[in-house]
């Protein structure tokens, strides 16, 4: 089922557990969250969200002197090796 205007309109909040007459509908996804959407045994819509997890990026900026200059170089975290361009 999709989640409609309307759907998102009129349903409140919630935290915990959905009930066990509750259907799900569906989830959207946001930027920083996902949003569940159910359905309660009257008839009432309710959402939850969950936040989403931060992606993982696994180089890092070196910035080091050398020879009263200042060079920069990207590195694996990890293996903190240089990666080739």
């Amino acid at each position: 089922m999709e989640i409609t205007r309307e759907i998102e309109d009129k349903s409140r909040y919630f935290e915990g557990k959905p009930g066990e007459d509750w259907e799900f509908l569906g989830m959207k996804e946001r930027e920083r969250c996902y949003l569940s959407y159910y359905r309660d045994g009257q008839g009432n819509y309710h959402h939850k969200s969950v936040k989403r997890k931060a992606k993982y990026n696994p180089y890092k900026t070196e910035v080091y002197m050398r020879d009263g200059m200042e060079f920069a170089r990207v590195v694996n975290k990890k293996t903190g090796q240089p990666i080739a361009i």
